[in-house]
């Protein structure tokens, strides 16, 4: 029976998710196409979904599940992205090009991590 009008309505987990989801990408490949280093521009954007995350884990919006899943494994699930930095290394593997592939993968996982702890830091000063 459809809810009467005003009613709350409870949507599925994976429609929540999805919709962050969408958000997420679209800034992700915006972001992406409009700077002229595609690969840094990655790099970066990885970091700021890290720093994001590290503040919804660690409680900025802590105000429950719905918010964990839009935000945390939505939104910064596909701001971040493993698989096309895998490629981007790889490729530069394939090129012969061993300095930049390790420059590339460190300097994103070390981005990474010092943006989710500095996320939250942030989090915990904020919650005092």
């Amino acid at each position: 029976m459809p809810a009467a009008y005003g009613a709350a309505v409870e949507l599925p987990k994976w429609t929540i998710v999805a919709a962050g989801g969408a958000a997420g990408a679209a800034l992700r490949w915006r972001v992406v196409e409009a700077t002229d280093d595609a690969l840094w521009s990655l790099v970066g954007v990885n970091a700021v979904g890290a720093f994001l995350l590290g503040t919804i884990v660690h409680g900025i919006f802590d105000r429950g599940t719905t918010v964990r899943l839009i935000f945390g494994v939505g939104f910064c699930g596909a701001l971040t992205t493993f698989s096309t930095l895998a490629v981007a290394v790889a490729g530069r593997l394939e090129d012969g090009r061993l300095v930049d592939a390790i420059g590339v993968a460190g300097t994103s996982v070390a981005a990474g991590l010092a943006a989710a702890v500095l996320g939250a830091s942030t989090a915990h000063r904020a919650a005092r």
